[in-house]
């Protein structure tokens, strides 16, 4: 872990380009739903380890699959000095880990590689770590589905203001932060606009910084 981190790290600071990836965006924003997929991974993995029918590599290629990136994105994230990058990926990696050795704890007692009495302990300790990571991937699903709703009520958006035709579009949220493209039938006033921040606030539901650029319909 450590090795994957402090080479990222330092490959990220000798670098003069800072490129943020879709890759490493995919990183960045894990939810509850990644714990499931970590879950189901840590089965499979258990599984293809245990049976002698299937290459005996296969698990160790799915689990890097599953840690190596994340690992790298948080070592990125330390050689850039963005502590929110690092923290959002390092979570995943916590997410994947403890999902995957709990998932493969209880398939392999399952298929009885220990009795219960020996495995319990551990099993116990890593319910506990999925349970007090899964706090903050809650969060985050929650931050996300409300982010999809505002996204899907702007969209829809269809107010006129003072009798003129407005849209909504290329809408994108991220944290307090509104962007969005209006597409108007004409000029609006100041005031104008005014009303239409209050409109997009209000379908929000908090208060938000809202960055809009305006298209003008010929």
């Amino acid at each position: 872990v450590f090795a994957v981190m402090f080479m990222a790290m330092f490959i990220a600071i000798l670098l003069p380009i800072e490129p943020l990836t879709t890759e490493m965006k995919g990183r960045l924003s894990p939810t509850i739903l990644d714990m499931f997929v970590a879950i189901v991974s840590g089965i499979a993995a258990a599984y293809a380890k245990s049976n002698e029918k299937i290459i005996g590599s296969l698990a160790g290629v799915s689990i890097a699959v599953a840690l190596v990136p994340p690992i790298a994105v948080a070592g990125i994230g330390l050689g850039w000095g963005e502590w929110s990058m690092f923290s959002s990926a390092f979570l995943l990696f916590i997410t994947n880990l403890v999902g995957i050795i709990l998932a493969a704890s209880l398939t392999f007692l399952m298929l009885g590689f220990s009795p219960v009495s020996v495995a319990k302990k551990g099993i116990f300790y890593a319910m506990i770590l999925v349970a007090i990571v899964s706090v903050p991937l809650y969060m985050s699903f929650t931050k996300m589905k409300h982010d999809i709703d505002v996204q899907k009520a702007l969209s829809s958006f269809n107010e006129p203001i003072k009798g003129k035709e407005i849209r909504l579009e290329n809408i994108v949220i991220e944290g307090k932060q509104v962007r969005c493209e209006v597409i108007a039938s004409d000029i609006l006033s100041k005031e104008e606009k005014s009303e239409l921040k209050a409109l997009i606030a209000k379908k929000v539901g908090e208060d938000v910084n809202i960055l809009v650029s305006f298209w003008y319909e010929l």
